[in-house]
């Protein structure tokens, strides 16, 4: 009975990860395509495209709150990175 309990919670973090959104609009994308394929439609090329719609909704969300939290936190608005920072035209060496 362990060894299901690890499986079960395997499978639930592999599938829903960090964003249960994105694994929400994927069963969703799997469903509707089944279904309009089962009532005689043809939809193979739909998948890949509610996927990819999915992802890139996903990756906006992640990049709009990153944006966010770095309006509101002035030492990540830092342009000093760990390698030091960043050169400016005038710190360039001649040509």
């Amino acid at each position: 009975m362990r060894y299901l309990k690890q499986f079960g919670l395997f499978s639930w973090d592999f599938v829903v990860g960090d964003d249960w959104r994105l694994a929400g609009s994927a069963i969703a994308s799997i469903g509707i395509s089944l279904l309009l394929a089962h009532h005689g439609m043809n939809v193979w090329w739909m998948l890949p495209i509610l996927i990819v719609a999915a992802v890139a909704l996903s990756v906006g969300m992640v990049a709009r709150s990153a944006r966010t939290q770095a309006l509101k936190d002035p030492v990540a608005q830092d342009c000093h990175g760990p390698t030091g920072p960043e050169l400016s035209p005038d710190d360039a060496a001649p040509s």
